[in-house]
């Protein structure tokens, strides 16, 4: 099914009932801040004012968020149709992604220190190396116009 974007600026508590509302079909996260970044589990609770940034997903969704103020700005990817989710307008149309099941990129491994920090991907069980899975939507010139994470995984493991 085509992708459709949403978008706007929610309150703490607009985007703390969202996240609620989203987090079952989205079991995967990234949050961020300047001292730290981390994968919480699915069912580790996540409080976006601890965190300058982040992102919950899976393969129907995408929820990715950046503290802007007082609120938060808000883009929400996914394959439902309707006129908008808990505030937030429709924006773009993105059509299918290419290729269809997304495209797997090597993630930090969790031993390597080179980074300065340790990754934990507490999300993602298993032994192999960590992928992200992103779906990548392109323009009728071939252009990347936008994309979405859809899992982690682990290399060799659907």
């Amino acid at each position: 099914m085509p992708a459709a974007i949403y978008v706007g600026t929610l309150s703490a508590e607009a985007l703390d009932a969202l996240l609620g509302k989203l987090r079952p079909q989205a079991p995967h996260a990234i949050l961020e801040r300047p001292d730290k970044i981390d994968f919480p589990g699915p069912d580790e609770p996540l409080s976006p004012l601890d965190w300058e940034e982040g992102r919950i997903f899976g393969d129907p969704l995408e929820l990715r968020w950046g503290r802007r103020g007082d609120g938060f700005r808000v883009v929400l990817t996914c394959e439902e149709a309707g006129d908008g989710h808990e505030g937030l307008r429709r924006g773009e149309n993105l059509g299918e992604p290419d290729p269809p099941n997304g495209r797997a990129y090597y993630l930090w491994g969790e031993g390597d220190t080179r980074i300065g920090r340790q990754m934990e991907y507490r999300s993602l069980p298993g032994n192999g190396r960590a992928q992200l899975v992103v779906a990548e939507f392109y323009d009728e010139a071939g252009e990347l116009r936008h994309w979405r994470y859809l899992r982690f995984q682990r290399e060799n493991q659907p």
